[in-house]
């Protein structure tokens, strides 16, 4: 399994509705509003590197109020 951090920048003002989204996303476990450079942080969890790289450009990038992300992968 792999781990992975992802800190998301969203358009201003759609913190909740993308936060709902994510929350309703089999492999995001957790997801916090943060202050700071990024709007939120998500831990998500996946089988393996082909499925993290799936998640970010298959689901994540199809929120459209998400900006940005930077990807952060767990050491074992």
């Amino acid at each position: 399994m792999v781990d992975a951090y992802i800190l998301i920048e969203v358009k201003p003002g759609t913190e909740i509705q993308v936060r709902e989204k994510l929350e309703r996303m089999k492999e995001v476990k957790s997801v916090e509003a943060v202050y700071g450079d990024y709007d939120l942080i998500s831990k998500v969890t996946v089988r393996n590197m082909q499925k993290l790289q799936e998640f970010i450009t298959k689901k994540l990038r199809s929120i459209k109020d998400i900006t940005s992300t930077t990807t952060m992968i767990c050491l074992e």
